[in-house]
């Protein structure tokens, strides 16, 4: 389990540098960034609590321990969180799309220490087939291509 943790933070975290990835990172961290300056200033937040609060409410959690209570703030969290969520959710989308996009390079590019072709077993020479070896109808990549 704690590999494939460590194998998917270190797909995630290598897809944020990635080109297609970048131009969603930068327009989340402003958003971000803009509603923190925005509740500060105008709810008189201290800025870790008003980022605090961007983020559980981009994240849809809300915790309810803080809440606007200027007609302006409210007005402003209204349009922030429709927009966030859209950024949000095309930030998710390209990371995911290059994620899956890396792994399937890995796995193209994967070439077996020893070629399971090359493998001995208990049936060699005596006429049937390698349970290992032979493959099954449906493995093939001759439909993907």
């Amino acid at each position: 389990m704690l590999r494939y943790t460590l194998f998917y933070l270190r797909t995630l975290f290598g897809s944020l540098g990635d080109p297609q990835v970048r131009p969603y990172l930068v327009a989340a961290s402003s958003l971000i960034a803009v509603g923190t300056v925005f509740y500060s200033l105008v709810e008189g937040w201290d800025p870790f609590d008003a980022a605090y609060f961007c983020v559980t409410s981009l994240a849809t959690v809300g915790y309810g321990d803080l809440t606007p209570v200027t007609r302006l703030g409210r007005l402003f969290t209204m349009v922030y969180i429709i927009a966030g969520l859209g950024v949000l959710s095309a930030f998710i989308a390209a990371i995911t799309r290059v994620s899956v996009e890396q792994m399937e390079l890995r796995r193209q590019n994967h070439v077996p220490l020893r070629p399971l072709r090359h493998r001995r077993s208990k049936s060699a020479g005596s006429g049937e087939p390698d349970p290992v070896t032979t493959n099954n109808p449906g493995d093939s990549d001759e439909g993907e291509r």
